[in-house]
């Protein structure tokens, strides 16, 4: 919900821009859900082209 994103997050709206990906932390346990913290809820545009190529797998 709290994606580490300037556009998300001035906005105004609660809900963050649908279809980001974040990733962070050093593990699975490491990621916290905080606007402010880069280092675990960072989008990044690695993280997004991989879901979009997975994605394609189910486009006619």
């Amino acid at each position: 919900m709290h994606p580490h994103d300037r556009r998300s997050g001035a906005d105004g709206v609660e809900a963050p821009w649908p279809g980001y990906l974040v990733g962070g932390g050093h593990t699975a346990t490491d990621w916290i859900d905080d606007q402010e913290s880069y280092s675990h809820n960072e989008i990044a545009i690695n993280w997004q082209a991989s879901l979009v190529y997975a994605l394609m797998g189910f486009v006619d």
